[in-house]
């Protein structure tokens, strides 16, 4: 078998272009979800290397069936390349597909039956300098327009969309670039005159088709465009100074007859034409980056000096405005992960006056396909680089250019949206860098920030619970004190009603018939046991206040307790402040025994406020329900349930009050808001309080929902000891 082929210089360009054409395959197959144009592209290049594998083998043949067995082969991969470029072009300007390609798919595929069983393909092959070569059949010629009028039709599209200036910039540069690609690609036409009798043309699309293919993948996947502008500014500049400086040397050589010469003049001119090149090259780069390094320092001396920024809105902020005037772009905005709920919450934002504003209540989830996309490219990005089913979910009103991620101990703890330039120029490589620096910079002074933040509030609370203990142990004494006078007014008061008892018995007769002395020790014997009663009353309330000193000043760390142990004591505080007699409308039978892990204190304060505020509410409610005549069906209640699951434990707390209006609701936690009466001392800062209590000390979550006139549900949920 291997007696059929023969080694042949010219079968090495193509088989090294195959190789890189698979090389290429193989890694666009990473983008093969991103989108259908990604798609067309790689089986193209699946075609494009069929055929030069084919042709590859033709070249290598000795005998001429041999070739044309590889000629026909070659031809499956030929067959589709009018066809898939332009499914390509419409997918990547977003076009619908026209009627008339499928008319070009079907006689490609006819091509594609007809090529081995008729010689209506490919007739036969002839020997050339460079190997076999396949000579066209009758049908060929139609072959030959279809490739033309397809890849004109190409190139008009995307004409059309190049100078479309409302695409975004990434996607018109993408366009443009592609464009010229397929302007290269007409050239490939030599390959088929080549077939046709009186064409001896070496058949180069092979090169052609390489610059195609290397073009069009850079430009589709990399975005960052100004790279291939470098590219073919340094190509262009390459080539012009290769033929200058080896062209002068050919004509000597040619013109004297002194080879010699021309030699050491080649060997000289190509000495300074590295020199040339350099320096005429970097003057270009400076010409072409100018922009882009005039911001670059001041983005990267902004960098250095942001570790040094103690607040962060105001690092925030500066950031966002050093970003959008600096680099001039449309609008800039911070994305922070929410400590509570781990979502990604808009913290700074700045755009220019005639911009349209993000949506101030866009967020992320941390698990939303966004985020993981961000998460896992872990580098700045153009927004056109994402897949489409993931651009579409995104609900943004203004129109994105770079997404540049903050990792703060390989965590994403926010990211940075910008919009497009100004200029409508896309964003390069070197911004990439820059931004990259800046994210690093920007994420470490974030977390500087935020542990001076924690670091004050832990002091708060190191100061609060000294105070608080401080308050306990006051209270204590204070307690004490009361209690040994109030002891001294109930023996007094137990005196006092002994004694008008005794006198009683013993001026049994005088009393009676004196009717205003009966009337005296009627009214004494009242004063005594009203003494006696009020003294019970208000050592009842110093023991309930001792209760809750003693809970707040011991019982200040993390345990597992009986949540019915701080209900009673928080209907205990009720009855006192209320001055409830008899018992107070709290059911906590649904408790049972049940235990929840957290600071005692703290949740005992948290369950106070909402069973304090929910009593008020059914206070409210029954007036309300007697000025409206149905007083007498209403029954104040509240209800305290605990449900378990395996990670947390939920505190339902339930009143049929006044409930809360529509547009309140959402104001539930605000500081300093209340729809308490004055006169009720309604502070509004009670929910808030137990809102930071339940969210930043027990790292749990807070809830309300509620119907006016129909009650109230708060629903508490805490993390299990583990």
């Amino acid at each position: 078998m291997l007696d059929n082929y023969s080694f042949n210089i010219y079968a090495l360009p193509t088989l090294l272009t195959a190789l890189v054409f698979i090389f290429i395959t193989i890694r666009m197959f990473k983008y093969w979800e991103r989108s259908d144009a990604i798609r067309y592209f790689v089986l193209f290049c699946c075609s494009l290397i069929i055929w030069l594998v084919g042709f590859s083998m033709m070249y290598l043949s000795e005998e001429p069936d041999t070739a044309l067995f590889w000629a026909r082969v070659g031809f499956l991969g030929v067959a589709f390349v009018p066809v898939l470029p332009l499914l390509f072009v419409y997918a990547l300007v977003g076009k619908k597909v026209k009627k008339r390609i499928w008319y070009f798919t079907a006689f490609a595929i006819l091509c594609f039956i007809l090529n081995f069983s008729t010689d209506l393909i490919y007739h036969g092959v002839k020997l050339h300098f460079w190997g076999y070569y396949p000579v066209a059949g009758k049908l060929y010629i139609v072959f030959l327009l279809m490739f033309v009028v397809s890849f004109s039709m190409c190139s008009i599209i995307l004409y059309k969309a190049a100078t479309n200036y409302s695409l975004p910039p990434q996607q018109r540069h993408q366009i443009v670039y592609v464009f010229i690609a397929f302007t290269i690609m007409l050239f490939g036409v030599g390959d088929y005159l080549g077939k046709f009798d009186g064409f001896e043309i070496y058949p180069f699309g092979y090169g052609v088709v390489l610059i195609l293919i290397i073009l069009m993948s850079f430009a589709i996947v990399k975005y960052n465009l100004l790279d291939v502008k470098l590219f073919l500014a340094r190509t262009a500049l390459y080539i012009f100074l290769y033929i200058v400086l080896f062209g002068i040397p050919v004509i000597i050589g040619s013109t004297t007859g002194s080879w010699k010469i021309a030699t050491f003049s080649a060997v000289v001119f190509a000495s300074i034409g590295t020199m040339v090149f350099s320096r005429i090259q970097k003057q270009a780069e400076n010409l072409m980056l100018a922009e882009q390094r005039s911001y670059r320092n001041i983005l990267l001396q902004a960098a250095i000096g942001m570790t040094q920024r103690h607040d962060l809105k105001k690092l925030l902020s500066m950031v966002v405005l050093l970003v959008k005037r600096s680099v001039k772009i449309q609008f800039a905005s911070i994305y922070l992960q929410d400590r509570d709920t781990k979502e990604y919450k808009l913290a700074s934002f700045r755009a220019g006056k005639n911009q349209n504003t993000v949506k101030q209540d866009v967020s992320f989830p941390a698990n939303s396909p966004f985020v993981a996309y961000v998460k896992s490219r872990g580098i700045p990005f153009v927004y056109e680089e994402m897949p489409d089913d993931i651009k579409n979910k995104l609900n943004f009103n203004s129109r994105i250019g770079l997404i540049v991620p903050a990792f703060a101990l390989k965590e994403v703890s926010g990211f940075m949206i910008l919009g497009e330039k100004d200029s409508r120029k896309p964003y390069s490589s070197d911004d990439i860098n820059i931004f990259n620096i800046l994210a690093t910079q920007t994420s470490m002074a974030i977390e500087n920030c935020m542990f001076i933040e924690d670091f004050k509030k832990a002091q708060e609370k190191i100061f609060t619970a000294e105070k608080l203990a401080s308050i306990g142990g006051l209270a204590q004494g204070v307690a004490h004190q009361i209690n040994n006078r109030l002891h001294n007014f109930s023996m007094l008061a137990g005196e006092m009603k002994f004694e008008v008892e005794e006198f009683k018995n013993k001026m049994m007769p005088i009393v009676s018939d004196k009717n205003v002395l009966s009337e005296s020790v009627k009214y004494f014997h009242t004063l005594s046991e009203s003494l006696a009663d009020n003294v019970k009353r208000t050592s009842a309330i110093i023991k309930g206040i001792i209760n809750y000193a003693r809970v707040e000043a011991n019982e200040t760390h993390y345990k597992e307790f009986e949540l019915k142990e701080v209900i009673e004591l928080s209907i205990d505080l009720l009855k006192v402040k209320h001055n409830i007699k008899s018992e107070a409308p709290v059911d906590y039978s649904q408790v049972g025994n049940k235990t929840v892990f957290g600071i005692k204190s703290l949740l005992m304060e948290s369950v106070y406020n909402i069973v304090d505020n929910g009593y008020e509410a059914a206070v409210e409610m029954n007036n309300y329900a007697y000025k409206h005549g149905h007083g007498m069906e209403y029954k104040p209640k509240i209800t305290v349930a605990l449900n378990d699951s395996p990670d947390s434990s939920e505190i339902i707390i339930a009143d049929n009050g006044i409930g809360i209006k529509p547009e309140n609701t959402k104001k539930v936690f605000a500081p300093f808001f209340t729809t308490k009466s004055s006169y009720k001392s309604g502070s509004g800062i009670g929910m808030y309080v137990v809102k930071r209590m339940i969210s930043e000390m027990h790292k749990g979550h807070i809830r309300v929902e509620s119907k006016y006139l129909h009650g109230t549900r708060v629903y508490i949920s805490l993390p299990k000891s583990k």
